[in-house]
């Protein structure tokens, strides 16, 4: 970490107290963050191999999507038969 180049390590340390950090708001935004990120490689994942290339278009619209929509959409994508199923899906989210 580049802080412990410039500051006592006890204050780094002191700082990132697991209290500390869960009561943080920025610290609860970057675990949001993070977990978005990894719903969201998954699905395109999934959806990839089980559709071929994912348009822009489509890949623009999941980004959008929370991480509750995530999570629905990690539901209903077994009920998809088709890539069109997935923009009947994201149509009914607005």
């Amino acid at each position: 970490m580049l802080a412990a180049l410039k500051f006592d390590k006890q204050l780094i340390r002191q700082y990132f107290r697991e209290e500390i950090r869960e009561e943080s708001p920025i610290y609860q935004q970057i675990l949001e963050k993070g977990a978005k990120k990894g719903k969201l490689q998954i699905l395109t994942r999934q959806l990839s191999r089980r559709f071929g290339t994912i348009s822009a278009q489509l890949q623009g619209r999941l980004q959008a999507l929370s991480i509750n929509q995530l999570d629905d959409l990690s539901d209903a994508l077994f009920d998809f038969s088709e890539i069109s199923d997935l923009a009947v899906w994201l149509q009914n989210q607005q």
